[in-house]
């Protein structure tokens, strides 16, 4: 699972130690925030903004609140190997 998610972080949009750096705080913490993401890795919120929603694209991550604010994301394959 790690590998097949680092090959699909290869086709996210944005640099690709950004795209790492919030992958790697989503093993950390599969359920994150936004704020979290850019506390977690030091990145612009537009930064996390853009390379999150590539993300949701690639059916990396979910969003999970169904909010228009304060959004949750999910790295679901994580998540379910725990299940």
């Amino acid at each position: 699972m790690y590998n097949e998610l680092n090959e699909q972080a290869r086709s996210v949009k944005g640099r690709a130690e950004n795209v790492h750096a919030i992958l790697n705080a989503f093993y950390l913490e599969p359920m994150l925030s936004m704020k979290d993401v850019c506390e977690k890795t030091d990145l612009r919120l537009r930064t996390v903004y853009n390379i999150i929603n590539s993300m949701q694209d690639h059916n990396m991550i979910v969003e999970t609140t169904g909010f228009l604010r304060n959004k949750i994301f999910m790295l679901k394959d994580y998540v379910d190997t725990f299940k």
